[in-house]
């Protein structure tokens, strides 16, 4: 009973030196700009789908671009039902995910089992408690059944992971205009100084919006940075985190315990450590990873992502 006493008291502890730092602003782009929006294509290339703009924007059905890049998905990752979305709609149909949220492919069943439970029961949340992505990621956790969750997980863990972007260390970058949940470039050319950010940007952003699982991303991080997470990811810095390794395997590729880091998307890396940080994320497992986080700086965030981001992912992941 005394034990259990002293883990309460410092989870309770933790969250608080968490809540101290507040999660930074450049994390949660804005959904709506008034900058008028680059056309979405209604065709990509090798693809011979045309479909409509409701089409497109069609949560419980997706459209699959590209059906030959990935084996039948069961119906829970192309239709939603009962008050779900479509898996596939922010994730895709081949698991790759996109800048505003994970990829799953490869991911354990189990993890994401538990991560659909925890979003269902309000202990996987957004440091900021507005952004969109995690609003819908709740509600069709909460309205999925448990035979799609699993039919879901099953089938996202048996693909292939993909890393579909760059890491890029500048002091300066195309000047950002948040929209749809990620960042473009402001169509008048101009640059501005980056500071201590990670922007990530699709390469294209038509293509982006009309949801090509092809497309690619930069993410821009302060000169530095990826050294910078590779002290603090051996575990080596000087009042920093332990070893990632430790949890998360050799060359970060995951274990039973833990999800794969290497070849992650770095924003999603970055809202993971700021979630845990600030005790947005607390299920029972995620005790761990609170101790880990929170005395993590924006910039050691920015590194830790940065670093984990532009590790290969293992040869034998990509299958």
């Amino acid at each position: 009973m005394r034990g259990n006493r002293i883990l309460a008291l410092a989870s309770g502890a933790l969250l608080l030196a968490g809540a101290a730092t507040p999660p930074p602003a450049w994390l949660y782009p804005a959904r709506i700009t008034t900058i008028p929006r680059p056309a979405k294509p209604h065709t990509l290339p090798g693809s011979t789908l045309d479909p409509t703009e409701d089409q497109l924007g069609t949560m419980t059905a997706v459209v699959d671009w590209y059906p030959g890049d990935h084996p039948a998905p069961p119906n829970a990752v192309l239709h939603g039902s009962g008050g779900a979305n479509a898996c596939g709609f922010c994730h895709m149909a081949g698991g790759t995910g996109r800048p505003e949220n994970a990829s799953l492919a490869g991911l354990d069943p189990d993890y994401i089992r538990r991560s659909v439970q925890a979003y269902a029961g309000g202990t996987r949340e957004s440091s900021d408690p507005t952004f969109l992505a995690n609003l819908l990621m709740r509600k069709t956790a909460k309205a999925a059944s448990d035979a799609d969750v699993d039919a879901a997980a099953d089938y996202f863990s048996q693909l292939p992971r993909h890393a579909f972007g760059k890491v890029v260390e500048t002091a300066t970058i195309p000047a950002p205009v948040g929209d749809a949940m990620v960042y473009r470039p402001d169509p008048s050319g101009k640059r501005e100084p980056l500071g201590e950010r990670l922007i990530e940007m699709p390469d294209d952003f038509g293509r982006f919006e009309a949801r090509d699982p092809r497309v690619r991303a930069t993410a821009y991080v302060p000169p530095g940075a990826i050294a910078h997470g590779a002290q603090l990811a051996s575990g080596m810095a000087p009042g920093g985190p332990p070893a990632c390794a430790t949890c998360h395997g050799f060359d970060y590729n995951g274990t039973s315990i833990a999800p794969p880091l290497a070849g992650r998307g770095p924003t999603y890396l970055a809202r993971s450590l700021v979630n845990y940080r600030s005790g947005a994320r607390h299920a029972d497992e995620a005790t761990a990873m609170r101790g880990v986080t929170a005395h993590l700086t924006d910039g050691d965030v920015i590194a830790l992502a940065a670093y984990m981001a532009s590790r290969p992912i293992p040869r034998e992941a990509q299958r």
